[in-house]
């Protein structure tokens, strides 16, 4: 099993562990899915033009 060590460093004035880089571009990528999936259950006969956006 691999073992993960936890540095003083990890954490922050509050005492909660910081998230990595890596997981806010990937929470801002499915932030950009699912605002494309509103946009498109709103606006049915737009389909095409909100698929061509992203």
């Amino acid at each position: 099993m691999k073992s993960t060590e936890i540095h003083p460093a990890d954490f922050d004035a509050q005492g909660r562990v910081r998230l990595p880089f890596l997981f806010w571009c990937v929470l801002l990528l499915q932030a950009r899915t699912w605002v494309l999936f509103v946009m498109a259950a709103a606006s049915r006969g737009q389909g095409d033009t909100l698929l061509n956006l992203f």
